[in-house]
């Protein structure tokens, strides 16, 4: 099941990095595409709840996920 996560506070290829490799982290996480000028992570998941992906993204300390779609 493919999610949207929307992510502000990201504004460099460095901050994408970041997300996109605390978001690999997560068990049940087949695949991550950050995109940076949209401002959202593209996340392929199995079993993963909506606010675990939340709660890595905030965990990073600089970015807010806003929501998922």
């Amino acid at each position: 099941m493919q999610k949207i996560i929307n992510i502000t506070g990201m504004a460099c290829a460095g901050c994408a990095s970041k997300v996109k490799k605390a978001l690999e982290a997560v068990p049940g996480v087949k695949s991550v595409n950050v995109e940076l000028a949209e401002k959202r992570a593209v996340v392929d998941v199995e079993g993963v709840a909506d606010q675990v992906l939340l709660d890595t993204v905030n965990a990073i300390g600089k970015y807010k996920a806003e929501s998922i779609a």
